[in-house]
């Protein structure tokens, strides 16, 4: 499994004096294999965090063995493994009459992600869509790569914005998803079609009209339903589909027209990963374990309707969509999901949920290793969405967004009985839709500040 060392000597101040003295004193950290190996030394600040040390050594090393592993690297101090946000301060010895300038640290990569680590030992009956991976590994290097084919291709924010107006852009993804739900269209086509329409508006890096939108629309979801698997659409089928949302007002010449230009101005590179692909990889752990029998629990397949029903609403919102990497804004989703819908549990509090929201941050960190700062970038996006919900229940405070929501909900209320994979689908799709209708942002917001302990 390739373990690896890591080695700091205790600092000549302790942390608390640090910390109330405002000092700054370098702390010098060798870095070393488990073999004693030196592959590193630098100097860092006390209050510099585990995960910051961590990135230093991968990108300073060139040592083989470190480099060729792929599973999740983890410091360790005498015997207690460091969180990534545990700062260097917390690990001097405060007892100690004889102030020394080093510390003594190891790092470890002794295990894939918790995330490849469960899809390689998934039997087929509990998750019959997966294959059975015999390399961990191998999911790992997958998960990575999916991570970063989103991050190359993701358009800014502000290139989006400027280029399809609030307005335009509520009409669109309201149309959109009202299409895919009208003509039984999966709501993976409906995230790819977004997403490849604005990095192409965006690339074209001018103001982009209703009317033009309407046909660059069409011909996104052309191309989406051409990348989709050959089951979903036998021959002749994404041409009907065309033709019944475009009610004969715009010829298939001029739709495939359009979408060639989309292609060549994307440099043919499409079909890439999206929020929906994470969200799928991100769920996939703990929705396992929250079967019984061959079922998911109510709460468990409520959490993920909400979940997709959060990404949807983000596609309103350039700013949110891409103002964060997808698998952080995914995890974001699942984490208000866990937010709003897990009840406090008896005698334990807000227990039970930290544990739950320390695994799904655990379950991200197999797609994005070397991302710093993850919980803080994913509380950040969950407030971000938290406010866009709460904002969409204020009628007039985000222009027509209030409607659309509204259309949204509805939209996933229907589609309730086949999401939740429950036996009696009617009962299902009462109570999920009900749940919906009853969910409050509000509530949210306040278990959000008392989760995070901010204000």
């Amino acid at each position: 499994l390739g373990l690896l060392g890591i080695a700091c000597a205790p600092s000549s101040v302790s942390s608390l004096d640090m910390i109330v003295d405002g000092g700054s004193e370098d702390i010098f950290v060798e870095v070393r294999t488990v073999s004693g190996k030196l592959i590193a030394d630098f100097s860092a600040l006390p209050e510099e965090k585990a995960e910051s040390v961590k990135q230093k050594v991968l990108e300073s090393t060139d040592d083989a063995e470190l480099l060729r592993s792929n599973g999740t690297y983890r410091l360790v101090h005498e015997l207690k493994v460091l969180k990534d946000h545990t700062r260097l301060c917390e690990c001097l010895d405060h007892t100690a009459e004889e102030r020394l300038q080093n510390l003594t640290l190891v790092m470890v990569c002794s295990a894939p992600s918790t995330v490849a680590s469960w899809v390689s030992s998934t039997t087929s009956n509990q998750l019959p869509d997966v294959d059975r991976l015999a390399d961990p590994y191998l999911a790992d290097s997958v998960l990575q790569f999916e991570y970063a084919a989103a991050a190359r291709t993701q358009p800014k924010a502000s290139a989006v914005s400027s280029a399809i107006s609030q307005d335009s852009r509520i009409q669109v993804v309201t149309w959109i998803g009202m299409a895919c739900s009208a003509t039984m269209l999966q709501s993976s086509l409906l995230h790819g079609a977004v997403r490849t329409l604005d990095r192409y508006v965006a690339a074209l890096g001018r103001d982009v009209e209703l009317a033009e939108l309407q046909k660059l629309t069409l011909s996104a979801l052309c191309l989406e339903m051409k990348l989709a698997h050959a089951d979903d659409f036998p021959p002749g089928q994404w041409q009907r589909v065309l033709q019944h949302l475009s009610h004969g007002q715009m010829c298939l010449s001029d739709i495939l027209e359009r979408e060639y230009e989309m292609l060549r101005q994307l440099g043919f590179d499409v079909g890439t990963p999206t929020t929906l692909t994470f969200l799928d990889g991100l769920s996939m752990r703990r929705q396992s374990l929250a079967c019984k029998g061959s079922e998911p629990s109510f709460t468990a397949a409520f959490e993920l309707v909400f979940a997709k029903l959060l990404l949807e609403l983000a596609l309103y919102d350039p700013n949110l969509q891409y103002g964060f990497p997808a698998a952080v804004l995914a995890a974001s989703a699942l984490g208000v999901a866990l937010i709003a819908v897990v009840p406090e549990a008896p005698n334990r509090g807000f227990d039970a949920l930290k544990e739950q929201h320390d695994a799904l941050l655990d379950d991200l960190s197999s797609y994005c290793p070397g991302l710093l700062d993850r919980e803080v970038a994913v509380r950040d996006a969950e407030r971000v969405l938290l406010e866009l919900w709460q904002d969409c229940t204020v009628a007039g405070r985000r222009g027509g967004l209030a409607d659309g929501f509204k259309l949204l909900v509805q939209r996933h209320a229907r589609a309730a009985a086949e999401e939740a994979c429950m036996k009696d689908r009617s009962r299902a799709q009462s109570d999920i839709a009900s749940s919906l209708q009853k969910i409050s942002a509000q509530a949210a917001l306040e278990k959000y500040r008392t989760l995070h302990r901010v204000q």
